[in-house]
């Protein structure tokens, strides 16, 4: 076992490895009481547990600011056909919603990730046939905003254990399953075992900014530095406002341990810094 892992903490209960402080967070305990219970996934956007780690909504203005930006930088994305399939299915879990012009009630959330995908295209380019592997993907709505707009992507899924059949759950209600290539968990990602992927494209939304030292360094080995593409989402207040002091790099550091030349960091206004890279063209 490599020195590392002393920085790694135990999870005695379960007898797990922890990868991330989202491991002893309210979300995990959720996900195991929810499951079976149908009425906690059917109202799981107004869980305060499962908000611990993935926001519930955004409000009525910040979902007006990402559309607002989204007909500046991005209107194609808002052209007929693709909208429509953007706005379906955005009721899971019971969602906020609010009148947007047009466009009738949508979850202010998917503005978001709509603009989101526009980014990633604007800075990474086209996403057909990518493979691509997100980690974190939480309740599966980045996943499902790029299937929308790109039905030929194979995906890979990487997240905590507990959480993984939460995250099929969605899959299954969106109607994508033949997108997933495969789940992964982080205990599985972790092990000698796995020898990593040679992903086209690595997301990320806070959860690989969220795990401990050892974990970072095992992901960036075996699947960042093998990684054509990628985008992680860095918000190093995360670590001050959960009062956590464990060692992990921060996105300065992140950034410095991707060995990819082409790379910039990108401010994101309120959320924090976007690490963006990608192979010589």
């Amino acid at each position: 076992m490599s020195k590392g892992y002393q920085y790694v903490l135990r999870n005695k209960e379960r007898q797990i490895m922890t990868t991330s402080f989202s491991d002893k967070m309210p979300f995990s305990e959720w996900c195991d009481k929810a499951k079976g219970d149908l009425e906690e996934l059917k109202n799981f956007r107004t869980n305060l547990e499962y908000a611990s780690v993935i926001p519930v909504s955004y409000s009525h203005q910040n979902g007006q600011s990402f559309l607002d930006r989204i007909k500046e930088q991005y209107p194609h994305l808002l052209d007929g056909v693709l909208i429509d399939k953007f706005l379906r299915k955005q009721d899971l879990g019971n969602p906020p919603m609010f009148e947007y012009e047009e466009y009738g009630k949508v979850d202010p959330m998917v503005w978001r990730f709509i603009f989101l995908l526009g980014r990633i295209v604007e800075h990474l380019g086209q996403l057909d046939g990518l493979s691509i592997c997100e980690i974190g993907p939480g309740n599966g709505i980045l996943f499902k905003i790029i299937t929308d707009a790109y039905p030929d992507v194979r995906y890979t899924m990487i997240d905590l254990e507990g959480p993984m059949w939460f995250l099929q759950k969605n899959v299954e209600y969106y109607g994508r399953e033949s997108n997933v290539k495969k789940y992964l968990g982080c205990q599985e990602v972790m092990s000698e075992t796995y020898q990593g992927d040679d992903f086209d494209m690595v997301l990320s939304e806070c959860a690989y900014n969220e795990c401990y030292l050892e974990t970072q360094k095992v992901y960036m080995e075996k699947i960042l530095n093998r990684s054509a593409r990628g985008r992680i989402l860095c918000s190093d207040s995360l670590w001050t406002t959960n009062n956590r002091d464990e060692p992990h790099w921060d996105h300065k550091e992140i950034f410095d341990n991707i060995q990819h030349t082409n790379k910039e960091i990108v401010e994101d206004g309120d959320t924090g810094q976007a690490i963006f890279w990608h192979e010589e063209e």
